[in-house]
């Protein structure tokens, strides 16, 4: 592989390259690889040249050396000057590359920002959807609920007028058939006795034990008159007059008077 400049012509940059095909006056278009095939093609024959003007001229002027120096100073300060343009130009194109990193990176970190946006956006939005169903069947609930409440309300209402006609029917039966025989009388009571039928009972069975207490106490007492005090009480009762009175003469009624002695304990009896 030749050198160019103490380096390998796979070493050098493609601006090199095209710099050193253009000293050549030689084609510079193409890849590196064509350059470098092109270039070192190149040196191949000026190295040839070379040898074949040294085997030709044995010895060489003072001038010639001197324009060949001046020459080889000149091509050195070209090569110097191509190199600073390369350096140039490598140094833009990093920046451009550097440029274009740096929106990639930004453009990147955007979309990573905006994708983590959207899958938040996403998360919120299953939530709602979950949050939006169960609230949907909730009200499908109360709706079947409500449904079911206002067919019982109907059914009771209907029920409830039922009863009342029923109720009035046969109330406006009793009032007619009251109407029409008004000295009937109404047998028709209830099974079970009420308070007010037991409490009757109850002052009748006491009526009779006092009625019997008073007969068995009349029974007992002597037939004498006796003085006339102040009543505390006065109880009325049918009572016969004597035992032999009412077997005569069955049974009479009498008012009988109580009145309690207040300086005696027995209790007398005044006919």
């Amino acid at each position: 592989m030749a050198n160019v400049n103490g380096k390998k012509l796979n070493q050098l940059r493609v601006v090199n390259l095209r710099s050193e095909l253009d000293k050549r006056s030689l084609d510079k278009s193409g890849l590196k690889a064509a350059l470098v095939e092109r270039l070192e093609q190149s040196l191949l024959d000026e190295t040839v040249k070379l040898s074949d003007s040294t085997n030709v001229q044995d010895e060489v002027s003072e001038t010639d050396v001197k324009s060949k120096s001046n020459k080889n100073q000149t091509c050195s300060c070209e090569l110097m000057a191509a190199d600073l343009e390369g350096v140039k130009l490598d140094i833009v194109i990093l920046q451009q590359q550097i440029k274009a990193s740096a929106s990639y990176n930004l453009n990147t970190i955007k979309d990573l920002n905006s994708e983590v946006e959207i899958t938040r956006l996403q998360q919120e939005l299953a939530g709602e959807k979950k949050a939006s169903e169960k609230l949907k069947t909730n009200i499908e609930s109360l709706e079947d609920r409500a449904t079911k409440a206002e067919a019982e309300r109907d059914s009771l209402r209907l029920a409830l007028t039922i009863l009342m006609q029923d109720k009035m029917t046969k109330v406006s039966e009793n009032i007619d058939e009251q109407s029409q025989n008004p000295w009937r009388n109404v047998e028709s009571k209830s099974k079970y006795p009420t308070k007010q039928d037991e409490s009757k009972k109850h002052d009748g069975q006491s009526a009779k034990q006092s009625d019997g207490n008073s007969i068995m106490d009349n029974e007992r007492l002597p037939q004498i008159n006796t003085r006339y005090y102040k009543s505390r009480t006065r109880v009325t009762k049918k009572v016969p007059k004597c035992r032999a009175h009412s077997q005569k003469h069955n049974v009479h009624e009498l008012t009988l008077k109580k009145r309690v002695n207040p300086r005696r304990p027995h209790v007398m009896w005044r006919f």
